[in-house]
Order: structure tokens, then C-alpha cells, then sequence
């Protein structure tokens, strides 16, 4: 019914300025009621969804998963230099990961403990799946917060990082997780006169999360990666 009487006023307006011969009047009439149409609900009802509503962090995360899918999707098989991309999910073969010590990276090279290691009988040996490593085991109560893999060179740890960033990034696993920061310290030692703080420092590697300080964290589950800690200069 407002729709109809207020074209039905319009029209009566219409017909009063053109006895009184303004034209000008008319047309700045017509041209109102095109822009009040367009920007009515009505004419807007096949629109896509509103994001105005979103949550700055959800709205990162968005930005945040096909930016890291693109990334890790493919890679490189054998030396990282080699050129040679493929699918990562083509070749990604399972990692026997296996809960052990705490007491952090040894610093001699790990290759001088293989024989040592052998020669043991494992029998209780608990297996974890690449993205099982923060859930918890049978028996645990403590929320687990911080993971260390270790291994010789080679054995598969930084692709299985990848493998657990692009099934985040895919949908795959892990969905309770906000955000994944991933920080090479191949990259953090090319970082040596320069000072930044914890957001400058993932704006840097990841500019998708332009806007992050918006974000309340301590709401946020939140995931940080540092792949190649055995390649670290930092002090």
C-alpha cells in the first residue's frame, strides 16, 4: 500500500509541474525516484550475503586460507632449488610421528644417534597422526600448547607442515583453529637491523592479515609455526 500511494503522489506531482511548465522540476523528480529505487531493499534482495556483519577475525580467516592454499598446495620433490612442482597431496607419504622427550634440539647432528636409536625396542611406542599433534593422548589431562618435531634431515618434517597448514587451509582438519601464522627461520635470519613487533612481524609474511591489530587474540585460537629451527642465527 506506501508503495502505491507514494507512486500515485508522485504521479499527481508530475502533472502539476507540467501545467506549470517545469520540466527541470520533473526531471530531478524521476532521477530521485530511480536512486531511492535502487538503493531500496527490495531491489537489492538478490544481493550476496552481507559481510559487514563479520568479525574482523573472520573475515582474515577468509583472506587467510586460499592465501596459504595457493602457497602449499604444490611443492617441490626432493632439493627444495629443484624447480619441479607437484601436488602436495599427491605425494605426501605419512610421517611416523611418535611422542617422545621434551628435552629440546640435541646439538650434535642427529645422524651420529641413528644406530643408537635402532638397536632399541620400542614396544609402547605411541603413533600420532600430522594433525593429531596438539590433541590429546589417552591418558593426558593437560591441554598440550606447545610441539616440537625432530628428526634426521630429510625424514619429512617440513613437509608434513605443510601437509597440516594446507588441510587447515583446505577444510580438511583442525577447523577450531582462527588463524595459522607460519615464520621460516630461513626468512627471521634475513631479519637482522630491522625491529618489529609481533603484528608488524606477521603483517610482514602474511599481508592477508592486513587489520589483525582489530582483532581481540586472546578470543582467538591461534596457531604459530617455525619450520627449521636447527637453521636459526638468531641470538
Amino acid at each position: 500500500m506506501k508503495d502505491y500511494y507514494g507512486d500515485k503522489m508522485v504521479n499527481i506531482t508530475q502533472e502539476i509541474l507540467k501545467k506549470i511548465s517545469r520540466n527541470d522540476l520533473i526531471e530531478r523528480l524521476e532521477n530521485g525516484q530511480s536512486r531511492s529505487k535502487a538503493a531500496s531493499p527490495l531491489s537489492s534482495s538478490h544481493q550476496g550475503p552481507d559481510t559487514g556483519n563479520k568479525k574482523p577475525a573472520q573475515r582474515i580467516k577468509e583472506k587467510q586460507k586460499p592465501s596459504l592454499e595457493d602457497k602449499y598446495k604444490d611443492t617441490t620433490e626432493g632439493f627444495e632449488d629443484s624447480g619441479k612442482l607437484n601436488p602436495l597431496n599427491s605425494i605426501f607419504t605419512k610421517v611416523n610421528i611418535i611422542e617422545g622427550d621434551s628435552k629440546g634440539v640435541n646439538d650434535e647432528h642427529e645422524v651420529w644417534q641413528i644406530e643408537t636409536a635402532s638397536r632399541k625396542q620400542r614396544k609402547q611406542d605411541t603413533h600420532i597422526k600430522c594433525n593429531d599433534i596438539f590433541k590429546l593422548l589417552p591418558g593426558q589431562t593437560i591441554t598440550i600448547r606447545t610441539v616440537l618435531t625432530k628428526g634426521i634431515a630429510g625424514i619429512g618434517k617440513t613437509i608434513s607442515v605443510k601437509k597440516f597448514v594446507l588441510d587447515w587451509a583446505t577444510g580438511e582438519a583442525n577447523q577450531d583453529v582462527d588463524l595459522m601464522f607460519v615464520l621460516t627461520f630461513r626468512q627471521l635470519n634475513l631479519i637482522k637491523d630491522q625491529q618489529y613487533s609481533l603484528l608488524g612481524l606477521l603483517q610482514k609474511f602474511h599481508p592477508e592479515t592486513e587489520g589483525i591489530e582489530n582483532i581481540k587474540l586472546d578470543d582467538c585460537k591461534l596457531v604459530f609455526i617455525f619450520d627449521g629451527l636447527d637453521e636459526s642465527r638468531l641470538p
